[in-house]
């Protein structure tokens, strides 16, 4: 999807669209490339830190809160974001 594209949700659940936003706010943050140009990897402690943080986006259900991202889920997330502003960015740059 094209990062200007909006996301329009079609629920209403206001504890749905928190933990969304909760996590897109992750993603967004991730950073993609080391000082040396090269792309971010599952070794770095960038990579880590947001994987934690990314697990700990809890649904915030009425119980109790719900931690359904775990970090292997996480990492897989991180990848997807990395390869994807890489991708628009090579995509740009042509």
């Amino acid at each position: 999807m094209d990062r200007k594209n909006k996301l329009n949700l079609k629920s209403s659940s206001m504890m749905f669209r928190e933990w969304v936003t909760q996590i897109d706010n992750v993603l967004s943050k991730v950073e993609t490339h080391k000082l040396d140009g090269s792309l971010l990897t599952k070794e770095d402690s960038a990579f880590h830190n947001a994987r934690t943080v990314l697990a700990e986006c809890a649904v915030q259900c009425k119980a109790a809160p719900a931690y359904v991202i775990n970090e292997w889920v996480a990492s897989d997330l991180i990848e997807d974001e990395i390869e994807s502003r890489n991708a628009e960015m090579e995509k740009d740059e042509r």
